[in-house]
């Protein structure tokens, strides 16, 4: 994120409990999950990616908005605080993007398994016959 408003938007949605959602396309998404696939190194990109959040560098496309915006951070609770909140809420979007693969997952296995089982009931059946 390098975006100044963006990153205090998303803030003060969070720390006002506005739902905030993530919506990237469906390819970054899979990109970003299959990381996962990759053990320690995948995690660590995407970790890494997580930590870049850095309101204090970040800009506006107006130079009076960005000083606006940092003159407020500034007085209030700070760049870290600010950093860390998003840093904590992309975290856990990216477990709940997580989970959501592994129930796909999980759900197509067991499809998979019970049609499998159901070919070995029907195959049983008509032997018997």
């Amino acid at each position: 994120m390098t975006r100044v408003w963006t990153i205090f938007e998303q803030y003060t949605a969070i720390r006002l409990g506005i739902p905030v959602r993530i919506i990237m396309p469906q390819k970054a998404a899979e990109k970003m999950v299959n990381q996962f696939y990759a053990g320690k190194q995948g995690i660590t990109h995407v970790t890494d990616a997580l930590c870049e959040v850095d309101c204090e560098s970040s800009e506006a496309s107006s130079a009076e908005d960005e000083r606006k915006v940092k003159t407020q951070i500034r007085g209030s609770v700070g760049f870290a605080a600010v950093n860390l909140k998003i840093r904590e809420f992309l975290m856990e979007w990216v477990a709940a993007e997580l989970q959501a693969r592994m129930r796909k997952l999980f759900a197509s296995e067991r499809i998979s398994r019970a049609s499998g089982v159901q070919r070995e009931a029907s195959r049983s059946t008509c032997c018997e016959v």
